[in-house]
């Protein structure tokens, strides 16, 4: 039983060894072309946003929370029934700052002077139309400062695809040309990159309680666009 065992482990070295490249499978690289294009679409908007701010100074950090806090108490119970909150529309704080105030006299000494507390809320609606009156109603109800207001399209992707089918096609275009200029042709996609930007207008100016009138505003349109970094193989 030994020799059998021992001749057969022999028969076994003794079969020729394959040759490597008769299992390898060697696949040759490609050189590629790298493009970037973009797309874009101006859109009317269908939400509007706006922050307003309150802001009081006491003596103490306490007086100045609890004036502030009736101020704001008494401008969001203004402003709710102007939105539709129980659809889309929304209105929460997104800032609250207390903090002790100073003044300096001629000699560089600082003197303690009071507390201001300034609560900031922002409002989100889908009735752009009534921007002008939230404004108005705000200004009338303790907001001391109205600003960062901007329009939107709150669901970019309903156009958004369309843009990227757009660039992308683009993208391929170019690559293809550039690929024919050079005798060669496009075999495949090496990598893509997809970015959309939505750019929300945004309405510059701030407004403070001073306002004697309607607040004139007026919805700009949404510059939308896609970005594509495509790279793709050629041969």
């Amino acid at each position: 039983m030994k020799k059998l065992i021992l001749l057969l482990m022999l028969a076994v070295f003794a079969m020729p060894a394959l040759k490597s490249d008769a299992i390898t499978v060697t696949e040759k690289d490609h050189g590629f072309i790298s493009v970037t294009v973009s797309s874009s679409n101006e859109i009317e908007p269908d939400t509007a946003s706006v922050s307003f701010s309150v802001e009081t100074s006491a003596p103490t950090a306490q007086a100045a929370m609890k004036t502030n806090n009736e101020k704001t108490d008494k401008l969001l119970s203004a402003l709710k029934p102007l939105l539709a909150l129980s659809k889309q529309d929304t209105i929460s704080t997104t800032s609250i700052s207390v903090k002790p105030v100073y003044t300096y006299d001629k000699k560089g000494n600082k003197h303690f002077k009071n507390y201001t507390m300034i609560n900031t809320i922002s409002v989100k609606t889908k009735e752009i139309k009534n921007l002008s009156k939230l404004i108005d109603t705000a200004v009338a109800n303790n907001a001391t400062n109205v600003s960062d207001i901007r329009y939107f399209v709150e669901n970019e992707d309903i156009y958004s695809a369309a843009l990227i089918k757009e660039a992308t096609q683009k993208a391929e275009s170019n690559a293809s040309m550039t690929a024919k200029s050079l005798d060669k042709k496009l075999c495949g996609v090496k990598r893509i990159f997809v970015n959309c930007v939505q750019n929300r207008g945004a309405q510059p100016a701030a407004y403070g309680a001073n306002l004697v009138k309607s607040t004139p505003v007026e919805a700009q349109k949404v510059k939308m666009e896609v970005y594509v970094n495509a790279d793709f193989y050629v041969k």
